[in-house]
């Protein structure tokens, strides 16, 4: 055999040995991270897998959807975004109203899947579980890094040790924060010439007459409640405190200064012109005990004048119920009442306030596929994930119209008889979901403001001022739980004893012993407490 020949066959050995081994590679190497010489990872392994990265991911399921799928691997968005990266997700949901209690047993039991959406709060509070991702995002998570540069939003972001535990909801465009508000039946008010109030004198003005000219027609001159209200999330007459420069009864900040309404000596001004709307019936006598089906029966059935809401389960839901049995309804967005001292209408919501929702996905610390998990939840950031997560899949949920995302009539006029919000909770995910994305607000538009009205109600909302806003302030360990000891019980006491006085069960002379409890509870202490924060947050950056 020739030389020649001998060498042709050792190249074509080597040839096919090479082939061998680039199949057997191929069949061994996973999308996502490698083993550096050092023994760490690196991010910049990108090889292609048969075998896709599979994660666990424990997270509530939305309101809506839980209407229309078992769980969130159903919902086309999720499916898409698997499709996308190579990534399956396992979806653990707790049962519904049980996610708190069901996250402390995961907690306890140290046995956490490779992701967790919770509260924020909560996933700070057991960090030690949780990765650390301030000098991991650049490189495993681009689009969330470049998304998040703005200064408020990283001072929300960042926890009491200086890092960064999750990859959040963000509401980035100010509508989109903006959901509820004070609500005024707009027939009533035609009826009684009178423009939106503005100021509380034009409420009591307003909320007199009603109760003074049989709104309804009935020949009842007694049955109409001008201003309606119930327990659930705390009375929503207190947001009228903001006429004492208060700011319900929570938290709030002045130049930097914290202060708690309840505690101050308008408090009791307020509560005092509370008390003598109760006597004149202008408040609901029974609000103290008005629940879910109760306020919406008076909401929409011709007694109650004016109460506060959502956007779309309330002014959307009533003014499309009733638009057939009374053509007249409808409901108007109020602007917030003007402080007496300087004339400007604060907004108290501070979810209004807040581009960093109070929830998002942390990463389990011991996860050997954290990458795939950054790499996945990253996705939704991008601007290819974006779109599937607002509006699910293009040329089904939506089309574009003049470069405008437009739902279709899937979602719209959906054939099986699905609302707007369970259609698009079966496509994309919503405000209510639990899920790390970026809402767009051409998607808050077409599902909270499909009407003229919801979008003068958000555009009226939206111009309130937040300047009085706490901002989101994290607490240590130490300090969230001596918080917690104060507030639990002072919050009930505030609560009792604010109802008491405006029924008229305690006289008002004793507001100086109520003052006197509080400071023997903590309030000080507690304040103190989010002073403190309030000075770590704004040192931040």
């Amino acid at each position: 055999m020739s030389v020649n020949v001998a060498k042709r066959k050792l190249i074509s050995i080597a040839i096919v040995i090479c082939l061998l081994l680039t199949v057997v590679a191929g069949c061994t190497t996973n999308q996502g991270t490698t083993k550096s010489t050092t023994g760490g990872t690196t991010a910049s392994a990108t090889t292609t897998s048969s075998e896709p990265v599979k994660l666990t991911f424990w997270t509530p399921l939305g309101d809506k959807a839980s209407q229309v799928v078992k769980n969130n691997g159903e919902i086309a968005a999720m499916m898409a975004i698997s499709e996308k990266t190579g990534i399956e997700i396992e979806f653990q949901h707790p049962a519904i109203g049980q996610e708190g209690e069901q996250f402390n047993l995961m907690i306890a039991s140290r046995k956490l899947p490779d992701m967790v959406f919770h509260n924020s709060a909560s996933i700070i509070e057991n960090k030690d579980m949780f990765l650390p991702l301030s000098d991991k995002l650049e490189q495993n998570a681009p689009n969330y890094y470049s998304t998040i540069q703005d200064g408020t939003i990283m001072k929300a972001l960042v926890a009491s040790d200086g890092e960064i535990y999750t990859l959040s909801h963000l509401r980035l465009d100010p509508s989109v924060r903006v959901w509820m508000g004070p609500l005024i039946r707009g027939d009533w008010l035609e009826a009684i010439d009178k423009p939106l109030p503005e100021t509380i004198d034009d409420w009591y003005e307003i909320l007199t007459l009603f109760k003074a000219n049989d709104m309804n027609g009935n020949g009842d001159p007694n049955d109409e409640i001008p201003f309606i209200s119930r327990p659930s999330g705390g009375y929503s007459f207190f947001n009228f405190s903001n006429a004492w420069g208060l700011v319900i009864d929570t938290f709030y900040q002045i130049n930097n200064v914290v202060h708690y309404s309840p505690y101050q000596p308008e408090y009791q001004d307020f509560i005092t012109e509370m008390r003598k709307w109760y006597d004149e019936g202008l408040l609901d006598n029974d609000f103290a005990a008005t629940d879910g089906d109760s306020f919406k029966a008076k909401a929409t059935g011709s007694i109650g004048g004016a109460f506060y809401g959502s956007l779309v389960g309330v002014m959307g839901a009533y003014n499309q119920l009733l638009k057939d049995v009374n053509p007249n309804y409808h409901l108007v967005g109020a602007p917030y009442t003007k402080d007496n001292n300087d004339g400007i209408a604060y907004n108290p919501w501070a979810d209004h306030a807040y581009i960093v929702q109070p929830s998002g996905t942390a990463i389990n610390k011991t996860s050997e596929n954290w990458q795939a998990c950054l790499k996945y939840l990253d996705y939704g950031f991008s601007d290819e994930g974006h779109m599937i997560m607002n509006f699910g899949i293009e040329g089904v949920s939506y089309m574009m119209k003049d470069g405008y995302p437009t739902f279709t009539e899937e979602l719209t006029k959906n054939p099986d008889g699905l609302t707007f919000a369970e259609a698009l909770a079966k496509y994309a995910m919503t405000a209510n979901c639990a899920a790390s994305f970026a809402q767009d607000p051409r998607q808050f538009a077409q599902y909270s403001m499909g009407t003229e009205e919801q979008r003068a109600a958000n555009a009226q909302w939206t111009q309130a001022n937040l300047a009085k806003v706490m901002p989101q302030l994290k607490l240590t360990v130490e300090e969230q739980t001596e918080f917690n000891e104060i507030m639990t019980d002072l919050k009930t006491y505030v609560s009792e004893m604010s109802t008491k006085f405006i029924m008229g069960l305690i006289p008002l002379s004793d507001f100086q012993g109520y003052y006197d409890n509080l400071k023997k509870m903590g309030i000080e202490r507690a304040i103190e407490i989010q002073q403190e924060a309030l000075d770590r947050y704004n040192s931040i950056g």
